[in-house]
């Protein structure tokens, strides 16, 4: 089971990697694009009672 398990990772991680080359190779703001997809868009730590505003807001 572990050797399927470790299998199947390497082969998602194969397509990741080519679906990337093949996005990077065909748009020019790829990278761009991925690098502010991963940003982090809140600068400050967010703490238990801004969580909960949050949560507070998003339900209505």
């Amino acid at each position: 089971a572990q050797k399927d398990m470790a299998l199947a990772t390497l082969g998602a991680i194969i397509a990741m990697l080519v679906t990337a080359a093949i996005n990077a190779s065909l748009k020019r703001d790829f990278a761009r694009e991925l690098a502010e997809s991963l940003r982090v868009k809140r600068g400050a730590p967010l703490g238990e009672e801004e969580i909960a505003k949050m949560l507070r807001e998003r339900r209505g």
